[in-house]
């Protein structure tokens, strides 16, 4: 309920739409969901890191890498 209110009243004071306003707010996640998604590399356990000022570094965990390194030499043989 905040939250719209918020995006409404930052709407009106900066002349924007609420679609626009929720675009600015929702930028910096959909920059760290396409790095994740996009940018990884499953069969090679290669995952980046994402740093937001502010927000955090976004990473795969390490016990995560772990599982999916060990799926991958069951899957594909020991390439790595």
């Amino acid at each position: 309920m905040f939250e719209r209110q918020l995006i409404k009243s930052l709407a009106k004071k900066y002349n924007l739409t609420t679609h626009q306003v929720q675009n600015i707010i929702y930028s910096s996640h959909k920059f760290v969901e396409h790095v994740i998604k996009d940018k990884s590399d499953r069969k090679n356990s290669h995952f980046p890191s994402v740093r937001v000022l502010g927000l955090g570094i976004f990473y795969c965990p390490p016990d995560v890498k772990y599982s999916i390194t060990k799926y991958n030499k069951q899957k594909y043989g020991s390439s790595k």
